[in-house]
């Protein structure tokens, strides 16, 4: 096996084809790591921005009446290892402002600008499940059908080597050629990328670049044996290679193409006019629901005349209010997670998206993670308002009126209106940070994926020698 495996590797080295795949893979991950580069100068400046007006934002506060009517626009962080994987959600919000009173708003992705920017996203998964498998394509089409025409096939089998040891050992030489370039270009890459500071050479990232390259090899594994597999059922190099490119066509472009189609289908979400005129309903209802119960809108001073009896009501309408709103919000979430999720299981079909979703979720960059970004900012949401509340409480009387002393209505939704103390805050306010997922957790997480490429590998290695195994050399 081992001198077959040096024979076939060698023959393929050989090849001009192979060597305009070094050149091609190269060219490409030093694209991608200049790319990325620039884009990370950039991100790094946008999110130094976005937490100076945070900070600015809690510097504002000082009270809290004023924490009352504050609010934070909180971002999900820029990922470092999106090289590998960029997996636009750009249908999914990755921002969110939270404040005590209001309901936890989504904001809604630039979606132009991130299909603009999308074109030109040539991350390593890209240029693994879009240019590496169309290149083992290229190199295994005449693996058999070649061989045959050139009557080297016949002559192979006369000697004492088995069948399954031909074509398991050109399958394995393919594979070797493909690794190669990847295995270079990825280095390259990834030095380039630390000498522009965008990812540090430590043991987690290493880890990471490394379970990239195995899923890699895995996919370009799945093509290669799928090339073997066309190659032993064809007669003609040409009629191989047809048919290779039909389906790649249809295992790269149609089925993933088609997969947020099928789930915007399966699937419905509110259009961003729904949304606002459901998010209008709700506000006319609340102000109607304020007429009904007489609740008005008055200054602090002469609120305190009657000890707030119309803003106690109006606190009473908000709660509901802001109940009211936050259904609706989380409802439109949800249903954006759930028809990202239809689409990538829709996409499973395909080797390359199974490859994409396991990179994803390694790297942090999958919807997982932008679900749990929405979890610890609700749950910030959440600190926020008993933080609030505590504060507050410190200057309420205890049987709840109000009296100069304690300079506070203790009406938690009061928009910031001057019904809360406007004494000094005791306690720095809980901040937001997001914390990612423990590499061992995305690990796990990507493990699904990674097995079902390994099922399929092994499903094409052994429909390969079955159909070498029939094949008719004459």
């Amino acid at each position: 096996m081992k001198s077959l495996i040096s024979f076939w590797l060698r023959q393929y080295l050989k090849q001009g084809r192979l060597i305009v795949i070094y050149i091609l893979a190269l060219l490409l991950f030093l694209l991608n790591a200049y790319i990325y580069a620039s884009r990370w100068e950039e991100d790094q400046q946008s999110q130094s921005q976005r937490t100076r007006s945070l900070q600015e934002a809690y510097d504002s506060v000082g009270s809290p009446d004023d924490l009352a009517g504050s609010g934070f626009w909180l971002t999900m962080p820029v990922i470092p290892l999106r090289f590998i994987a960029d997996n636009n959600l750009e249908e999914v919000p990755t921002r969110r402002v939270v404040t005590t009173r209001n309901a936890g708003l989504p904001a809604t992705a630039e979606i132009h600008r991130q299909q603009i920017t999308g074109l030109w996203d040539i991350d390593l998964a890209f240029i693994v499940g879009m240019i590496f498998s169309f290149l083992a394509i290229v190199l295994t089409f005449d693996a058999v059908s070649g061989e045959r025409a050139q009557g080297t096939l016949k002559m192979l089998l006369t000697t004492r080597v088995s069948r399954y040891q031909i074509v398991l050992s050109k399958f394995v030489a393919i594979v070797i050629a493909l690794m190669l370039p990847l295995l270079v270009g990825m280095l390259a890459n990834f030095l380039l990328l630390n000498v522009f500071g965008v990812v540090s050479i430590d043991g987690g990232q290493i880890a990471i670049l490394g379970l990239f390259f195995i899923f890699a090899v895995l996919l370009l594994s799945f093509f290669a044996a799928l090339g073997i597999l066309v190659s032993s059922l064809t007669r003609s190099s040409i009629t191989s290679l047809v048919v290779l490119l039909l389906l790649w066509v249809l295992l790269v472009l149609v089925i993933p193409g088609a997969s947020k189609p099928v789930a915007k289908e399966v699937v419905a979400t509110m259009t961003p006019e729904e949304y606002s005129n459901t998010m209008a309903e709700i506000n006319g209802n609340f102000l109607g629901e304020l007429k009904r119960t007489g609740a008005i809108d008055r200054a602090a001073a002469m609120a305190r005349v009657d000890n707030f009896q119309f803003e106690r009501i109006w606190d009473g309408v908000m709660e509901d209010f802001q109940g009211r709103r936050q259904s609706v919000i989380d409802s439109h979430i949800r249903s954006s997670y759930n028809q990202s999720e239809t689409a990538a299981l829709a996409g499973r079909l395909s080797p390359n998206v199974l490859f994409k979703q396991a990179v994803s979720r390694l790297t942090g960059t999958d919807l997982a993670a932008v679900r749990e970004f929405h979890r610890q900012a609700a749950r910030f949401k959440q600190t926020l308002f008993s933080f609030l509340g505590a504060q507050d409480a410190q200057y309420v009387a205890r049987d709840g009126n109000f009296d100069a002393k304690h300079d506070s209505a203790g009406l938690l939704h009061s928009d910031g209106r001057g019904y809360l103390s406007s004494n000094p805050l005791t306690a720095d306010i809980p901040r937001f940070e997001y914390r990612q997922a423990g590499l061992g957790e995305r690990m796990a997480g990507a493990m699904a994926d990674a097995s079902a490429l390994v099922v399929l590998v092994l499903v094409g290695v052994v429909l390969g020698v079955f159909a070498f195994n029939r094949y008719d050399v004459r």
